[in-house]
C-alpha cells in the first residue's frame, strides 16, 4: 500500500535544537519546528527516548482513561489503529470515521490511515510518518506521531501576544509562576524537573488542591509512609497479647475507621497525579513513590485490615464455642509468636515442628515422629500451602485439650435444636442461637447429603466432628 502521508524530509520527534522548522514564520508548520533550548543530542540518548516513551504513555492514558481504557506499550497498542482513533476523538471532541474491526494487516493500516487523515485535516504536515511504520511498531515513528498530536492538540491553540504557540506557552507559564519562590521557568525541560513549576501552576488555578508553602512535604511522601505505618501497626495488633481478643477487635475497628477517614487524602493525590500526567510532567525527584505503588499499597491495607478483623472474630467464636479460657488463648498466642520468627502471622513446617516439640509432642526426625508430624500437618494445613496460620493452630490445640466426649455432646445438643432430625436448617440455627454463633455455624456447616435431606439442610454432625474430633455416635 502506498503511504500517501510520506514526504521527502526525515522527521525527528520531540523538541531539539538547530532546526529551521518545516515552514516560514507564522505558518501552521511553525509548531513542527524543534525547540532551541533542548539539546539535539538527547534525541540520540536511549535514556532520553525511554523517558519520552514514559511521558507520552502517561499523556495518552490521561485522555484514554476518560473513555474507560488505556495503553501499556506505546509501540504496540496503537498498531491496529483503534486506540489511536479513540485518542483523537477524546482530545478533539470530534467523531472519526467508523474503524475497521478486522484483524488483518490491511484493516490495521486502513485504521491508522484514518487517524493520520484526521490529523492532516487539522492542517498538520505529517513528515515521513506512515501507517505501515505505525502498524509495524516502529518506535521512533510512533513517538513522532504522538509528539505531533501533542503539539497540535495540547500546545498549538495557545497564543499570547501574537507569539508562536510554544513561545506563547512559555510566556504564559512564566507569568503564572512569577509570584512563586524557587520557580524560574526558562524552558520546557530543565525548568520543570523539580516539580515546583508545575505545582505552582496548579496552585495558581486550583489553590485548594495544594499548600504551596509545604511542597517539600510532597503528598506522596505523606500518603506512602502513612500506609506503610498502618500496615505495620495492624500486624503488631494481630499478634500482641495486650488485653482480651475483644480489646484487639475494638482496636482494629478503630484503625479501620481511621483508614476510611483517610481516603480523601488518596483522592487528592489522584487529582494531582491526573493533572501531572495531563501536563506531561512525569518525574518528581522529591519522592520515590509512584501512583501505582500508592494504589497497590492502599488496596493491600484495606485487604489486611478486613482479613485481620475477620481472623480475630473467628478466634473469639472458636474460643467461645470450645470453652477456651483467656489464659489458654494467651498461652497459645505466646507459643505461636515465639516460633513465628519473621512475625509473618504463619509458621512454616520446621517452625511448627519446633513448636510441637516444645509442647511435648513426639515429632522428632525418625520414622514414627515423621509419621505423626505428617498426620498433624494434614489437619492444620489440609490445602498443603506449607503454612500454619494461628487460627489453624488454635483449632488444633483446642481439639487436643478438649474432653473426648465433647463432640458427642455437641451433636446431641444440635439434635435437640433440630427437633431430633439428622440435619438442621439455617432458620432453626438463627432462631435458637445468638446471632454471631448462628452465622458462624451456617458459614461452616456443609450441606446435608442424607436420604432425608430437604433444601437448605445442614450437616451438624460433620461440623461437630471437624471441630471436636471423632464422635462415637
Amino acid at each position: 500500500m502506498v503511504d500517501y502521508h510520506a514526504a521527502n524530509q526525515s522527521y525527528q520527534y520531540g523538541p531539539s535544537s538547530g532546526s529551521n522548522g518545516a515552514g516560514g514564520g507564522g505558518s501552521m508548520g511553525d509548531y513542527m519546528a524543534q525547540e532551541d533550548d533542548w539539546d539535539r543530542d538527547l534525541l540520540l540518548d536511549p535514556a532520553w527516548e525511554k523517558q519520552q516513551r514514559k511521558t507520552f504513555t502517561a499523556w495518552c492514558n490521561s485522555h484514554l482513561r476518560k473513555a474507560g481504557t488505556q495503553i501499556e506499550n506505546i509501540d504496540e497498542d496503537f498498531r491496529d489503529g483503534l486506540k489511536l482513533m479513540l485518542l483523537l476523538e477524546v482530545i478533539s471532541g470530534e467523531r472519526l470515521p467508523k474503524p475497521e474491526r478486522g484483524k488483518m494487516r490491511v484493516h490495521k493500516i486502513n485504521n491508522v490511515n484514518k487517524a493520520l487523515d484526521f490529523i492532516a485535516s487539522k492542517g498538520v504536515k505529517l513528515v515521513s510518518i506512515g501507517a505501515e511504520e505505525i502498524v509495524d511498531g516502529n518506535a521512533k515513528m510512533t513517538l513522532g506521531m504522538i509528539w505531533t498530536i501533542i503539539l497540535r492538540f495540547a500546545i498549538q491553540d495557545i497564543s499570547v501576544e501574537e507569539t508562536s504557540a510554544k513561545e506563547g506557552l512559555l510566556l504564559w507559564c512564566q507569568r503564572k509562576t512569577a509570584p512563586y519562590k524557587n520557580v524560574n521557568v526558562q524552558n520546557f525541560h530543565i525548568s520543570w524537573k523539580d516539580g515546583l513549576a508545575f505545582n505552582a501552576l496548579i496552585h495558581r488555578h486550583r489553590p485548594e488542591l495544594i499548600e504551596y508553602d509545604k511542597l517539600r512535604k510532597v503528598q506522596a511522601n505523606i500518603v506512602g509512609p502513612w500506609i506503610q505505618t498502618k500496615m505495620e501497626e495492624i500486624g503488631r495488633i494481630s499478634i500482641e497479647m495486650n488485653g482480651t481478643l475483644e480489646d484487639q477487635l475494638s482496636h482494629l475497628k478503630q484503625y479501620e475507621r481511621s483508614i476510611v477517614d483517610y481516603k480523601p487524602n488518596l483522592d487528592l493525590l489522584e487529582q494531582q497525579h491526573q493533572l501531572i500526567q495531563e501536563a506531561l510532567i512525569f518525574d518528581n525527584k522529591h519522592t520515590n513513590y509512584t501512583m501505582e505503588h500508592i494504589r497497590v499499597g492502599w488496596e493491600q491495607l484495606l485487604t489486611t485490615i478486613a482479613r485481620t478483623i475477620n481472623e480475630v472474630e473467628n478466634q473469639i467464636l472458636t474460643r467461645d464455642a470450645k470453652g477456651i479460657s483467656q489464659e489458654q488463648m494467651q498461652e497459645f498466642r505466646a507459643s505461636f509468636n515465639h516460633f513465628d520468627k519473621d512475625h509473618g502471622g504463619a509458621l512454616g513446617p520446621e517452625e511448627f515442628k519446633a513448636c510441637l516439640i516444645s509442647l511435648g509432642y513426639d515429632v522428632e526426625n525418625d520414622r514414627q515422629g515423621d509419621a505423626e508430624f505428617n498426620r498433624i500437618m494434614s489437619m492444620v494445613d489440609p490445602n498443603h500451602s506449607g503454612l500454619v496460620t494461628f487460627q489453624a493452630f488454635i483449632d488444633f490445640m483446642s481439639r487436643e485439650t478438649t474432653d473426648t466426649d465433647t463432640a458427642d455432646q455437641v451433636i446431641a445438643s444440635f439434635k435437640v435444636l433440630a427437633g431430633d432430625k439428622n440435619f438442621i436448617t439455617a432458620e432453626e440455627l438463627r432462631r435458637e442461637l445468638p446471632p454471631d454463633q448462628a452465622e458462624y455455624c451456617i458459614a461452616r456447616m456443609a450441606p446435608y447429603q442424607g436420604p432425608d435431606a430437604v433444601p437448605g439442610a445442614l450437616d451438624y454432625k460433620s461440623f461437630s466432628t471437624a471441630l471436636y474430633g471423632e464422635s462415637d455416635l
